[in-house]
């Protein structure tokens, strides 16, 4: 188990350390910058109810922290990468977004991209793992700059595959779904 999450870990650090690894004169140029963030999720498993087919789900606020990297395509957009940590009162994720941004005005940005998580730890019923380890979704994200270091962040992640059973609490075919705001720091 131990080394999954320590090649996960690697796996998902790499884009993280290319685009660290720019070029001091891109640096200087800002067009590269990096730093973290954290805040607070409000997220759902959208399921269905075992017994009567109804709507059905597992609602939990949370707590998440990242560190990020974002590199300036030209004025208008850039490819932002990020390897973040959210932990619920049930499960452990990982979470790399990698978005596209699109920059209105030097203080407000919004993107869109795709989203891979891992939950790193069991969740298991009567022998039975109840979870899929991988999720994939789909990440909107709006930013507003507060100065040339802080930000203020929204986001929407919309689960795209199916990561949750729970049958003690009667529902199968559980998509993660989040609504997060927090602040970052950029370096």
């Amino acid at each position: 188990m131990k080394t999954k999450n320590t090649i996960l870990f690697l796996f998902l650090l790499f884009p993280v350390a290319f685009l660290f690894s720019q070029e001091q004169e891109e640096q200087k140029k800002d067009n590269f910058y990096w730093g973290v963030k954290a805040g607070f999720n409000y997220g759902s498993f959208g399921a269905k109810d075992i017994y009567s087919g109804q709507k059905s789900g597992l609602e939990e606020s949370d707590v998440y922290a990242s560190i990020f990297a974002e590199y300036k395509l030209n004025k208008e957009f850039s490819l932002q990468t990020e390897l973040g940590y959210s932990a619920t009162a049930e499960l452990l994720y990982w979470e790399f977004p990698v978005l596209l941004k699109y920059t209105f005005e030097e203080k407000f940005q919004v993107g869109l991209g795709p989203k891979i998580s891992y939950i790193s730890n069991n969740y298991f019923y009567g022998g039975v793992e109840l979870i899929t380890r991988w999720g994939i979704s789909l990440q909107g994200t709006a930013q507003y700059n507060i100065s040339k270091h802080w930000l203020l962040e929204t986001s929407y992640t919309y689960g795209l595959n199916k990561q949750l059973n729970d049958y003690t609490l009667g529902f199968e075919n559980g998509k993660w779904r989040a609504f997060r705001l927090g602040f970052g720091y950029k370096f």
